[in-house]
C-alpha cells in the first residue's frame, strides 16, 4: 500500500511509544485504618502494577518509606487526624500526595482544624467508587509529566484518562493543521502521522506491543484518514470562503473518532490486528455529517443562500464539542455529541 506518510517516522514512534512506556513507576498508598473498607479496595486494586517497571508500597499513616524516587503517594483517608499531618510530610519531602476520601468534606475540615490544610487539587472525592478511578487518573497523570504512559501502564486507573488527553490534544492539532493548511493534499502526511501517534500511544497504554510486523495494521489507519480529507478538499472546493473551517473540522472530528474507537476496541479487550479496520470505520462514520452539507451547497452554489451554507459549515466544523464520535463512546456528554453530529 502507497501510504502518504513516511514508514520510518511511523517506526520512530512505535520506538519512541515503546521506551517512553518501559519507564519505572514507583508509588505509596499510605491506609488510614478508619477509612471504608471498599474504598480501600477499590484504591489498592487501582494501584495492582500491571507492569514490570511499576512497584508500590502499601503502610499506615504511621509509616511512610519513601523516597526522592517515589513518583507519587496516595493516602485513603477516614477519619484519622493525623492525614492533613502525613500529606503535609509527604509535600515537605518533595514527593506529590493525593487523598482520597469517602467524606472529602470532613477529612478537609479536620485537616485544616489540626492546622494541616490540604491544597485544592490533592483531595479527591472517594464517594463514588465509580468516579475514583478517572479521577485518580487525571491526578497522576498532571503531577508524573514526564512519566505520562508509563503511569498509564503500570496502572488501570490511568488509561483512559490518558487516552482521552491524547485524543483532544490531537484532535485539536489536526483541526489547526486542517484550518491554515492551503496546498492541496500537504496537510495529509502530517495530520495522519498524528493520527498514527495517537493511537500508538492508546495501544501502548492498554498494554499492546510496538513492533515493525505492526506497520500494515497502520496502513489501514491511513487508508481512513486518506478518505476523510479527501472530502474535506472536495467542500473546499464548493465553500472558498469558509474551507479552512470545513478541513479543520473534519481534522477534528476524523481523528477524535479514531482516538474513541481505538480506546473503546481496547477497553473491550481487542488486539492490534483489528486497529486498522476499527479506525477506518470510525473514519467514515465522521464524514457522514459533513457530506449532507456537501450537498446542500451544491444545490444552491452560486445563490444568494451561499453565505448561510459557510455558516452552516463553520457550526459543524468548529472543535468546540467532541462531535461525530463513534458509537459506544463512554460518557453522557460524549453520547450527547454523537446524537447531536447525526442530524446535520
Amino acid at each position: 500500500m502507497n501510504m502518504p506518510v513516511d514508514l520510518k517516522s511511523v517506526l520512530e514512534a512505535a520506538k519512541s511509544v515503546e521506551e517512553a512506556r518501559n519507564i519505572p513507576v514507583s508509588a505509596v498508598v499510605l491506609v488510614d485504618g478508619t477509612a471504608p473498607e471498599d474504598l480501600i479496595a477499590k484504591v489498592e486494586e487501582g494501584f495492582d502494577p500491571q507492569s514490570p517497571g511499576a512497584s508500590v508500597g502499601y503502610w499506615d499513616l504511621s509509616r511512610a518509606p519513601y523516597d526522592e524516587t517515589t513518583d507519587f503517594v496516595c493516602i485513603v483517608a477516614g477519619g484519622d487526624r493525623r492525614v492533613g499531618q502525613a500529606a503535609k510530610y509527604v509535600r515537605d519531602e518533595g514527593v506529590p500526595v493525593m487523598v482520597v476520601a469517602a467524606s472529602p468534606d470532613f477529612v478537609d475540615a479536620k485537616a485544616a482544624e489540626t492546622g494541616y490544610p490540604i491544597p485544592d487539587g490533592d483531595l479527591l472525592d472517594g464517594s463514588s467508587l465509580d468516579d475514583i478511578d478517572d479521577a485518580m487518573g487525571r491526578w497522576c497523570l498532571a503531577v508524573a509529566k514526564n512519566k505520562k504512559l508509563a503511569v498509564a501502564q503500570a496502572f488501570t486507573f490511568a488509561r483512559r484518562p490518558l487516552a482521552t488527553e491524547s485524543i483532544k490534544a490531537t484532535a485539536l492539532q489536526n483541526a489547526g493543521i486542517g484550518a491554515v493548511v492551503i496546498i492541496p493534499g500537504a496537510d495529509m502526511p502530517v495530520m495522519t502521522l498524528n493520527q498514527i501517534k495517537m493511537l500508538l500511544q492508546i495501544a501502548a497504554a492498554y498494554g499492546q506491543p510496538m513492533d515493525a510486523g505492526r506497520v500494515k495494521e497502520l496502513a489501514a489507519v491511513v487508508g481512513g484518514g486518506f478518505a476523510a480529507r479527501t472530502v474535506a478538499r472536495q467542500l473546499v472546493g464548493l465553500v472558498p470562503v469558509g474551507g479552512w473551517a470545513v478541513k479543520g473540522g473534519i481534522g477534528y472530528s476524523a481523528t477524535m473518532a479514531m482516538g474513541y474507537a481505538a480506546l473503546n476496541y481496547f477497553e473491550g479487550g481487542g488486539g492490534m490486528s483489528g486497529l486498522g479496520a476499527i479506525a477506518t470505520s470510525a473514519a467514515e462514520k465522521a464524514t457522514k455529517g459533513f457530506k449532507g452539507v456537501k450537498g446542500a451547497i451544491s444545490r444552491k452554489k452560486g445563490g444568494e443562500d451561499l453565505e448561510a451554507d459557510i455558516v452552516a459549515v463553520e457550526d459543524v466544523s468548529a472543535p468546540q464539542t467532541d462531535p461525530l464520535l463513534p458509537e459506544g463512546t463512554a460518557g453522557e456528554e460524549d453520547e450527547q455529541a454523537v446524537r447531536t453530529a447525526g442530524s446535520v
